[in-house]
């Protein structure tokens, strides 16, 4: 899955943790590996950061003080404007299977585990930025295909007119036509 397009330079990740040292940890883990990435120590300053920034994915604690990672995942996944981004949960000592189940309900779409280890996160990432990355392929696919019908309808609409003028100029020649060489041959029957 190596590719020009799963270069970490060209991805914008969001960090959503309350605890200083752990966006350290994720800021030396991924900062050598090129990801763009921003920050947020509380899910209200993330909630608002989205309304500036629309990251390629989303790594969010699970447990912080106001308002969980999975209440986070929940909004985030509601509001069409952010659906598409990927949301990954860290779990630290609350690793109950409720938990997971409630993250995938809410929108999340992978898991890690804390202690983080740099290999299992960076493995982790690699397949939602390739999804992210065909995904916004195909929606540019799709909203160039529509503009090309809008314009082709356009196109069409034009011609046929044109063409419908045509074949009523046509048929008026063909009746001048007719009526001339009819004229003609009783001209020369006379």
């Amino acid at each position: 899955m190596k590719s020009h397009f799963l270069n970490p330079t060209n991805f914008l990740l969001l960090i959503v943790d309350d605890i200083p040292a752990n966006l350290k940890v994720l800021h030396r883990i991924l900062e050598p590996m090129g990801y763009q990435m921003t920050f947020a120590n509380s899910e209200k300053k993330a909630l608002e950061r989205m309304t500036q920034i629309h990251p390629d994915l989303i790594l969010v604690d699970l447990m912080m003080p106001e308002i969980d990672g999975l209440e986070v995942a929940g909004i985030l996944s509601q509001n069409l404007a952010y659906q598409d981004i990927p949301i990954i949960i860290f779990l630290t000592a609350s690793q109950e299977t409720e938990h997971l189940t409630e993250a995938f309900a809410k929108g999340a779409v992978d898991y890690i585990t804390k202690p983080l280890h740099q290999g299992e996160l960076l493995a982790c990432l690699k397949p939602h930025l390739y999804l992210k990355y065909c995904l916004d392929l195909l929606v540019q696919q799709i909203h160039q295909e529509k503009r090309i019908n809008q314009i082709t309808r356009s196109i069409l609409s034009y011609t046929s007119f044109d063409i419908t003028e045509l074949i009523a100029c046509v048929d008026q020649c063909l009746y001048f036509a007719k009526q001339r060489g009819q004229n003609q041959w009783q001209t020369k029957q006379k």
